[in-house]
């Protein structure tokens, strides 16, 4: 349909096919009573199609493993009366992450942790503890916790330690509808730096901040939580659309106000980059990653003084059977937009190359 016919993606494909199917019937082109394939349409899609090799391809998936956690999580509360509504809003600005229950917090972190940062609401205690596994496994029935529930609490209290940790390193966060995103600061990344990721004896580049049609673009991500069939954090691909600073001047960051329109923001991400290939988006991921976990081999992320959510800096992979006769393009190339790329850069100390002219 993509190639033979026009439709309107502008909108949505429905209401494109809509119109296209409207535009038939007025001009009365002829159709079969039941649907069938069409001969000339399938002897099309065979030219057209991509044949498949049996050879082993290495896949990488979204999916980030948790390599460790705390052994041990527990139930803290005050011990004596409090407003429950204040507790929880001062819960919020707590370092570490908590899921209310009953008077007090499912967490992770300490009892003396607890303390300082609730001063004022009475002496807290560490009610009881579970060991992590049992929890996942069976739930807490001293607490009436079923497992479904304990699930559900560990979810809450794992995307609280991602979302924190992104916080405080200084990642730039946007409200998305399904959540909460991170993306690369002008404090962070440079726009049009290079982001080497990758095993020494081949690092490879990625740019995670840049301009385009008169806009900034930052690459970011949410993560949500996942324990089928292991403990992981799946990873969402974002990209948030700021103004341009026209006036910028000197080493001043050009961008501007973030465009507060999910509907623009939208629309700018099926434009804007849809000119980005596969091992684009796979590279912006990994540059990402690495600059979460900066010179360490893994992502810690704190949740008490019972120890941090250790997680791979490198997403799962898996093996294919099967592979594409794909032209295996330059592992570094950007979208061929001119408007994104500024210039190239140097490998050596990242700045633009004499020419400013964008990488082939």
């Amino acid at each position: 349909m993509g190639e033979l016919q026009y439709l309107n993606f502008e909108t949505n494909y429905a209401n494109g096919l809509a119109e296209l199917l409207e535009t038939l019937e007025k001009q009365n082109v002829p159709k079969l009573k039941e649907p069938v394939v069409q001969p000339q349409w399938e002897q099309h899609r065979r030219r057209n199609e991509i044949k498949l090799e049996r050879c082993d391809e290495t896949l990488t998936t979204n999916w980030v493993a948790i390599e460790s956690a705390p052994d041990e999580i527990a139930y803290v509360a005050p011990t004596g009366p409090c407003d429950r509504d204040k507790l929880k809003k001062r819960a919020k600005s707590f370092a570490f992450p908590t899921y209310p229950h009953l008077s007090g917090f499912i967490t992770f972190a300490s009892s003396l942790e607890m303390a300082e940062h609730f001063d004022g609401f009475g002496p807290i205690k560490t009610i009881s503890t579970i060991r992590l596994s049992a929890f996942m496994e069976k739930g807490w029935s001293e607490l009436d916790i079923k497992r479904r529930e304990a699930s559900n609490v560990l979810v809450a209290l794992f995307r609280q330690a991602w979302e924190r940790r992104l916080s405080a390193m200084g990642f730039q966060e946007y409200e998305w509808a399904s959540g909460l995103g991170h993306h690369a600061a002008a404090e962070q990344v440079r726009i049009n730096e290079r982001i080497p990721w990758g095993p020494k004896e081949g690092k490879r580049r990625s740019v995670l901040r840049n301009v385009a049609r008169g806009r900034v673009w930052s690459y970011g991500v949410s993560a949500v939580p996942n324990f089928y069939p292991f403990p992981h954090f799946r990873l969402k691909a974002r990209v948030l659309f700021s103004d341009l600073k026209e006036n910028a001047e000197g080493e001043e960051d050009r961008q501007g106000d973030v465009i507060d329109d999910k509907e623009k923001q939208h629309r700018h991400r099926r434009s804007d980059c849809k000119g980005w290939r596969n091992k684009a988006w796979h590279g912006r991921m990994m540059a990402f990653l690495e600059l979460m976990a900066g010179d360490d081999p893994y992502i810690s992320l704190p949740v008490g003084a019972g120890g941090d959510l250790v997680l791979d800096v490198m997403p799962i992979q898996m093996i294919s059977p099967v592979t594409t006769p794909i032209v295996d393009d330059d592992e570094d190339a950007e979208e061929a937009d001119p408007s994104t790329l500024a210039g190239d850069f140097d490998p050596e100390d990242g700045e633009p190359s004499e020419d400013g002219g964008a990488p082939e």
